[in-house]
């Protein structure tokens, strides 16, 4: 039996990265998940890990972080972030839960794609990551079929 895989998906700047880690502990110790979250990404291999922890995902959990706009950085997101929830949208994952920042307009994929983000601030993100996975994704029991043997294995329980 293999546990359930959550990818996280957010920015990963200073502030952001704290929080990322704060989250993935709360994903594995409460509810007894796997959590994939890309903080070191350097090179190509890098980036190939990531799609590969994507593309094996059962649940995508993402977290859209406000940045400070200048005229070095334009963009108040992290064009990244909404490039895996694209791929993730793309590969079918259905399970999403999103996350959007208090005062932060709707960009990239959450302009074009109906995700009903959950509206956060800094100070209560981690209590409604809480509230929102035990009530979305700790009742799914998924069956997956092992690729070895082709016998079920329940996921998430």
């Amino acid at each position: 039996m293999r546990k359930a895989l959550v990818f996280l998906s957010c920015g990963q700047r200073a502030g952001e990265r704290e929080i990322a880690k704060q989250i993935k502990q709360i994903i594995e110790t409460e509810f007894g998940m796997n959590c994939y979250n890309a903080d070191l990404v350097q090179g190509f291999d890098d980036v190939m890990s990531i799609t590969d922890q994507l593309s094996k995902a059962d649940y995508y959990l993402f977290i859209d972080f406000k940045r400070t706009v200048t005229t070095d950085d334009p963009i108040p997101i992290s064009v990244f972030s909404h490039q895996e929830f694209a791929l993730a949208r793309a590969w079918g994952i259905d399970e999403v839960i999103a996350f959007q920042e208090q005062g932060l307009k709707s960009y990239g994929m959450l302009r074009y794609v109906l995700a009903h983000p959950i509206i956060f601030t800094r100070e209560n993100l981690l209590e409604k990551i809480r509230d929102e996975v035990q009530k979305r994704w700790k009742k799914i029991t998924r069956v997956i079929w092992s690729s070895t043997d082709c016998s079920p294995c329940r996921l998430g329980s």
